[in-house]
């Protein structure tokens, strides 16, 4: 936030309207439910309550208990879409890292490591110095 005030300073970029003293603090205090969540998420691993696992799971329950009962920006109708989402978005990762593993298989398969360690420019008998 500081570089970004700093940015916008020297560009000249300021707010239209000036916030009162009251109206930051109440924004402070409003960030500060939302700003738990890291303190939480990594405290709790840190001081080894939970693991990593464990803490994305309260980390998810965190968020959908303020997201329904404090801010109330998500509904319960809402909670199928969200959970379908997610669920494609694993799917999609999922994916990806199964074949990252099926092609690191294959590269193994085929002697590629040692292949490029035959090479000149990766020999370290043959560069100079």
């Amino acid at each position: 936030m500081m570089v970004v005030a700093s940015i916008a300073r020297r560009r000249g970029i300021g707010a239209s309207v000036k916030s009162s003293a009251r109206e930051i603090v109440d924004w402070t205090r409003e960030a500060m439910v939302v700003l738990a969540m890291p303190v939480i998420f990594v405290g709790g691993i840190l001081i080894r309550a939970f693991t990593v696992t464990e803490s994305v799971a309260i980390a998810v329950v965190y968020a959908l208990v303020f997201g329904m009962l404090l801010y109330r920006t998500i509904k319960l109708w809402d909670l199928p879409g969200i959970f379908m989402s997610a669920t494609l978005t694993t799917g999609n990762v999922m994916f990806i890292l199964a074949t990252a593993s099926a092609f690191s298989w294959i590269l193994a398969r085929a002697g590629t490591p040692q292949q490029l360690d035959n090479l000149p420019m990766f020999d370290a008998q043959a560069r100079p110095g």
